[in-house]
């Protein structure tokens, strides 16, 4: 029930920032291979 009341836990812009820059974050595989290929999987959809 803790784990699921840190749901609602709303960090202050200055706080995102700090952890942004201390642990920057690429999302990689699977996004990368998305973002790469939705245009020819999904054709004119994908607009």
């Amino acid at each position: 029930m803790d784990n699921l009341g840190a749901a609602d836990l709303e960090l202050p812009a200055h706080a995102l920032e700090q952890l942004s820059t201390a642990a920057p974050h690429e999302p990689g595989f699977p996004t990368d291979f998305i973002s790469e290929t939705s245009a020819w999987v999904l054709g004119a959809a994908a607009l």
